[in-house]
């Protein structure tokens, strides 16, 4: 969609739309709060299409929701967990350029609105495919589930939102979608209205926010400043005959008041469901017969059997017979819990269950027992644990682990630093082969766990290697500082001695010492014009290769400094073309350069060859003998390239 500028005056109409998703998000709170302790989540999808870029008095769209986004965040913390949604915002024309930029989470104002100013429109509208996405995020068919979709456009995916919409109230257990259109002009927003509708939502424009202005303030009041429960709205009449459900974390324990999830079915009938939902307590109108019921509860569950009357409420009450599994993870004995460790649960046949990330995190499970593995970096350690029905069981695994912050300076006298260095811990002991087993790798100077014991610890920079054994306790920071005893060999290839510099040099460093069968260990080669090889200090030898022209060096780099070094290459250019009489154009020229001198044999060495006109040939400077061939003609002549210059020739054909 492209942006359409927009009449003055419209701002405030506008702006009242777009701040009543914060209506509706504060709204689901402050209803929330006096049914369930949870706060409810709500998945915010922003529209950052092309026609975003759209303005009103001047200011773009885009700006004027974030700025509205930011103004209100301080009223919502604490009310529901929120989540942004952008589309379009990465690429042009792509349907699946949609991104979940911040989970559904407690509010984090600041982290919030750095999400949101990054945003700049730029490509289509997927609004059904972001819909979507976000149900599946919030587990609709599991929870209940909000969606506030604020647009300025309709779909552009040809996708149609209200099947979706039908789809999405059908499966969910308690999912709405809101959607605040604005600047929509003249469209057809029916498809954006059967969106909301179709799932108990509202739809808002830009046509009716005049009208909202006094009800957006009231509600932001109230949900700014703690109010007495509102008074609930008159319940419908109860059927004749139904069930009011609850669970019991363990037999005369307390209700549990959230995470449920019920599903009743037909006893004896294995199908569809006939009642799906997360209500905590929840009262479900039932045709008189019997029914099976299955509760779960994080990794809890049970399931029982009952048989609805006549008429009136069935009270049943199911026991989950579980209790919550705290676990931590310490370096040592008395040692503060760590952060940043995995923990994965598994039941007694060893079937991974969950696995959470942090510092000390929680399962609810049924009563049993259960294996528990913690993984730190590199290190795991696993340890059993019995979760008992109604109780909390608090596990603290102690990993024995310390920790190695490595760094490193280029020579004995110099500050220790990290200079874009990598570092690898490897096991202290070698194998028969005299190598070491790696066990993790990090760039630059960073804290890094193992498990107690000793440990080689290699610093590389550039080419240059060095590494120290140390020994690490549990608890212990060991921060190891490595000489490298290197610097930077500085190498550039000149046309002549101390004339112009040449580009696009081949250069190849190798350690000066030859081996036995007279060659040579490489250590790094590479393109460039003034490469700079980080290197241990030593003697090297470089070779330096210019397209047809050679030359060396023996260069010596000292432990902390810099050597800057020139390669004299002697080296010119040929340039060589084909010409007709009066100019024309030859036929698929072919030139071929050999050296002018011939062999004992009269034949002379072949240096290379190539098609098309013109053609350059960087060579050492000396005499060629140049060969142009165009069907069954010949030109040859003798050349001469001199160091630092370019030699033209022209290979001329007569009729």
């Amino acid at each position: 969609m492209k942006g359409i500028p927009m009449r003055k005056g419209r701002i405030s109409t506008l702006l009242g739309v777009l701040v009543t998703f914060c209506t509706l998000a504060a709204g689901l709170s402050w209803q929330g709060s006096a049914r369930a302790e949870e706060a409810e989540n709500v998945m915010l999808i922003f529209d950052a299409s092309g026609s975003m870029w759209g303005q009103i008095d001047g200011k773009p769209k885009y700006e004027i929701a974030r700025d509205v986004v930011g103004g209100v965040l301080s009223d919502m913390s604490g009310k529901v967990n929120l989540g942004l949604m952008v589309y379009g915002h990465r690429t042009k024309g792509n349907c699946k350029d949609i991104e979940t930029v911040i989970p559904v989470s407690p509010i984090d104002a600041g982290r919030y609105m750095t999400a949101i100013r990054k945003i700049r429109p730029k490509g289509k509208t997927p609004i059904t495919a972001a819909v979507r996405k976000a149900a599946e995020g919030m587990r609709y068919r599991e929870e209940k589930s909000t969606v506030i979709l604020v647009s300025d456009g309709l779909e552009t995916c040809k996708v149609d939102p209200c099947a979706l919409a039908k789809e999405l109230e059908r499966d969910g257990v308690d999912f709405t979608v809101h959607v605040v259109g604005f600047d929509l002009k003249k469209q057809d927003t029916s498809s954006l209205r059967c969106l909301a509708e179709a799932t108990g939502g509202k739809f808002l424009s830009a046509e009716n926010a005049g009208e909202l202005g006094q009800a957006v303030g009231q509600v932001v009041a109230a949900v700014k400043e703690p109010q007495p429960a509102p008074v609930p709205e008159p319940q419908p009449v109860a059927e004749p005959a139904g069930v009011k459900l609850s669970a019991l974390l363990s037999e005369g324990g307390e209700l549990v008041k959230s995470g449920l999830l019920w599903t009743i079915t037909k006893a004896g009938e294995a199908g569809k469901p006939v009642k799906k939902t997360a209500k905590s307590q929840p009262e479900l109108a039932l045709e008189p017969g019997k029914y099976h019921v299955l509760v779960t509860h994080r990794l809890a569950r049970a399931e029982t059997g009952f048989e609805v009357p006549e008429s009136g409420l069935l009270e049943k009450q199911v026991v989950l017979n579980a209790g919550l599994l705290k676990v931590s993870a310490i370096a040592e004995e008395g040692g503060e819990t760590l952060t940043g460790v995995l923990f994965y649960l598994y039941d007694g046949a060893g079937k991974k269950l969950k696995s959470r990330g942090g510092g000390e995190t929680g399962f609810v499970a049924g009563a049993g027992t259960y294996k528990i593995e913690v993984v730190f970096g590199k290190i795991k350690a696993t340890a059993s644990a019995d979760i008992a029905a109604g109780e909390t069981t608090d596990i603290v695994v102690t990993l024995g682990s310390g920790f190695i912050k490595p760094s490193m300076k280029l020579s004995a006298g110099a500050d220790a630093g990290d200079r874009d260095v990598i570092y690898t811990i490897y096991e202290a002991k070698q194998n028969l082969q005299g190598k070491r087993k790696r066990l993790l790798s990090r760039r630059g100077s960073a804290r890094m766990a193992v498990s107690s014991g000793k440990y080689y610890v290699e610093a590389k920079y550039g080419s240059a290697v060095a590494g120290v054994e140390v020994e690490v306790r549990a608890g212990q920071l060991v921060e190891p500082v490595i000489t490298l005893g290197a610097g930077i060999l500085s190498v550039r290839g000149l046309a002549t001695e101390g004339g112009e510099q040449l580009s696009k040099i081949y250069f190849t460093v190798f350690e000066n010492r030859k081996s036995l069968d007279g060659t040579r260990k490489k250590v790094i080669s590479g393109q460039g014009s003034t490469p700079k090889y980080k290197l241990s200090a030593g003697k090297y030898y470089v070779t330096a290769v210019y397209g047809f022209a050679r030359a060396s060096g023996e260069f010596e780099v000292k432990s902390g400094e810099l050597t800057q070094a020139a390669i004299n290459l002697n080296a010119g250019v040929l340039e060589a073309k084909a010409a007709g009489p009066d100019g024309k154009e030859v036929y698929r020229p072919y030139f071929t350069v050999y050296e002018a001198k011939k062999n004992l044999e009269g034949k002379r060495k072949r240096i290379t060859g190539t098609g098309g006109s013109p053609r350059s040939f960087r060579l050492t400077a000396g005499k060629y003998f140049l060969v142009v061939t165009s069907r069954k003609k010949t030109v040859e002549q003798d050349v001469e390239v001199k160091a630092g210059e370019r030699t033209e020739v022209t290979a001329e054909f007569s009729e």
